[in-house]
């Protein structure tokens, strides 16, 4: 498994990026239609937390088998890892967050599952014609760079992926009138994990998960301008 994911530049299509999924495929597929997507030439991205709490989180190996359709580890994707590989903690701690879907499967097909999710990486780079634009679950460690941490990544390293999977210090901090300086050598980076009622930019750093398990809606993006394309709500 390589932790970064650098995809070619997209020259016969467009490339989007969509919020956390949360088992909400339907809505998914009703954004692309919006959008007139074509599966030849088109690309979506999306930030992570495919599973949990929606519908139908048992299609994300589907999703994930898809040419064109790329994602980033969430934390309810390293849940779901961990509930299969793991003990009666491990599983408890992933259902009451979402994770009941899995619960009753045999053992066998968990490990499909934490196959697949294991395979995601952490970051994502988009080449456009504007620059480069980055996609994690979460956030970025303050200081660091785009570059150091893809160098990280290339490495195997994990040291970064707490603030990857985990992190709201951005957001809180300018939640708090808190400046935090923008994540250099990348025009933007895109993030999930804390939900927002509009897509909110903090500096570089674009927050677009809209809340759609919480009732709010999924929105899609264009990767390339930062312009919504299409949001459905819950």
């Amino acid at each position: 498994m390589s932790l970064f994911l650098r995809l070619p530049q997209n020259t016969a299509g467009r490339d989007f990026v969509v919020g956390d999924i949360h088992g909400a495929f339907d809505k998914v597929e009703e954004l692309l239609v919006m959008v007139g997507f074509d599966y030849k030439a088109d690309r979506l991205v999306s930030v992570g937390d495919l599973v949990d709490r929606g519908p139908d989180s048992d299609q994300a190996l589907d999703w994930l088998a898809r040419p064109g359709f790329f994602a980033v580890m969430g934390n309810h994707e390293l849940m779901a890892l961990a509930h299969a590989c793991g003990g009666e903690e491990e599983a408890a701690g992933h259902i009451i967050n979402g994770g009941e879907w899995m619960a009753p499967m045999a053992a066998d097909i968990k490990r499909e599952y934490a196959e697949a999710f294991a395979r995601m990486p952490l970051a994502i780079e988009i080449p456009t014609p504007r620059g480069a634009v980055g996609v994690v679950h979460a956030d970025i460690a303050p200081g660091q760079s785009w570059q150091s941490l893809v160098s990280e990544l290339e490495a195997d390293s994990r040291e970064s992926a707490n603030w990857l999977l985990w992190s709201r210090q951005r957001f809180e901090s300018a939640m708090i009138g808190d400046s935090t300086p923008d994540v250099a050598g990348i025009r933007r980076i895109y993030v999930g994990h804390t939900p927002v009622k509009e897509p909110l930019g903090v500096g570089n750093v674009s927050f677009i998960d809209t809340g759609l398990a919480f009732g709010g809606s999924l929105t899609l993006l264009n990767a390339h301008t930062g312009q919504i394309a299409a949001r459905v709500s819950a």
